[in-house]
């Protein structure tokens, strides 16, 4: 199933997490998960998206991104679809081309290692900090870079439009409530809120990979016809 969009929606992966904690019970409606619960989520979250693989529907890809980084700043929040941040990570000069001519490695830290370097350093940064909060990924670097320049980052992160030809679904809006649906069921605390979230993702799921797209979204297109069509 192919389905395509020139809309610049994207899933906001934060929004998706916190609102399937909340629906499964783990947090109150009247508050923010703490990160331990977000972690749990988005590892839960990262096996929905590839399980949907088994309905020939490929939800979530690898891309380049780039980041200005200014003197003196060293978070920096990255798009709102981000999953996660690969190794390894750039960052050029700034006034390099694209792709730089010149760029260095900066090393990727965990919670752990990153909770070491607690002095307000500054410098030419040597490592970078994916953090994982309720707004989504933030950059964080270490030193406190001086000067400016271009962070050039391999991300993993639900799915970009995709377009005709490819064996991919972009995972829009219509999407929104099976991920909130299923997530909430992988976490539910009880067998009987589980099993009443996941029968109610299963059957969103059914009919997004049915319908005609377009009576849900008119920027989408579905470009040929799915094995659904006949039924």
């Amino acid at each position: 199933m192919t389905a395509y969009t020139s809309s610049a929606l994207q899933f906001d992966v934060a929004k998706i997490l916190t609102m399937g904690l909340k629906a499964s019970g783990l947090c109150s409606l009247y508050q923010a998960p703490d990160t331990t619960l977000l972690g749990h989520a988005r590892d839960q979250l990262d096996l929905i998206l590839d399980y949907l693989a088994v309905d020939g529907v490929t939800a979530k890809t690898t891309e380049f991104i780039t980041v200005a980084v200014v003197a003196g700043t060293s978070a920096y929040q990255l798009p709102a679809s981000v999953l996660e941040v690969l190794a390894p990570v750039w960052l050029a000069a700034a006034g390099e081309p694209e792709p730089p001519n010149s760029q260095y490695t900066l090393r990727v830290v965990g919670t752990e290692e990153w909770t070491g370097m607690v002095d307000a350093a500054t410098g030419t940064p040597e490592y970078l900090y994916p953090y994982k909060g309720a707004e989504g990924i933030e950059a964080r670097l270490y030193p406190v870079p001086t000067e400016a320049g271009t962070l050039r980052l391999r991300v993993q992160r639900m799915l970009m439009d995709a377009g005709p030809g490819d064996n991919t679904l972009e995972p829009e809006r219509y999407w929104a409530a099976y991920f909130v649906q299923q997530l909430a069921g992988e976490l539910a605390p009880t067998d009987q809120k589980a099993a009443m979230h996941l029968a109610r993702a299963e059957s969103m799921k059914q009919r997004c990979l049915r319908q005609d797209t377009t009576n849900v979204n008119s920027q989408i297109t579905v470009e040929h016809a799915t094995v659904w069509d006949d039924l």
